[in-house]
C-alpha cells in the first residue's frame, strides 16, 4: 500500500511480510496509515 499526499510533501508506504488470505490490507496497515495521516495535522 502506499498513500503520497503532494500537497504536503509526504508518502507513507506499507509491505506486509505475510500476505493476507484476501485481497484487502489488513487492519494494522490501515491504522498505521491513519496515524500516519494524523500526525500530519
Amino acid at each position: 500500500m502506499a498513500v503520497m499526499d503532494v500537497d504536503r510533501g509526504a508518502v507513507f508506504s506499507y509491505v506486509m511480510n505475510k500476505m493476507a488470505p484476501d485481497l484487502i490490507a489488513s487492519d494494522r496497515g490501515a491504522r498505521y496509515c491513519t496515524a500516519f495521516l494524523t500526525s500530519l495535522g
